[in-house]
């Protein structure tokens, strides 16, 4: 949360990889998949998704480069696709709000087009 400014504002990054109809959390310690669930209000999410919240870029950085580091470790992952979030809350000082969301979405196979 950032209380230089007038506004207080979150930065919540997460990222998730799909392959084989498996999807599993990037940021998670464990190799465990997660599973896909859905909810009347929530509609469609994913059940104990790490997210973590980012207070510079340079953390994002930070997380995408580990990220790619165990892309490129695994053999089989060149026909996993990958799915990164980002949430932006921000809250004004009159008590109203604004929520963004970003995917960057990287499909499997795209780069030998």
């Amino acid at each position: 949360m950032n209380n230089e400014s007038k506004n207080d504002y979150e930065l919540i990054f997460s990222a998730v990889e799909i392959s084989e109809e498996n999807v599993w959390d990037c940021l998670s310690k464990s190799n465990s998949d997660i599973q896909v669930k859905e909810d009347k209000k929530k509609g469609v999410f994913l059940e104990n998704l790490t997210e973590m919240d980012i207070g510079s870029k340079e953390e994002i950085y930070l997380l995408l480069e580990q990220i790619l580091d165990k892309k490129s470790v695994s053999s089989n992952k060149s026909n996993s696709h990958f799915i990164y979030s980002l949430k932006f809350n921000q809250r004004y000082p009159d008590e109203t709000s604004k929520k963004s969301l970003l995917y960057v979405i990287d499909l499997a196979g795209i780069e030998k087009v």
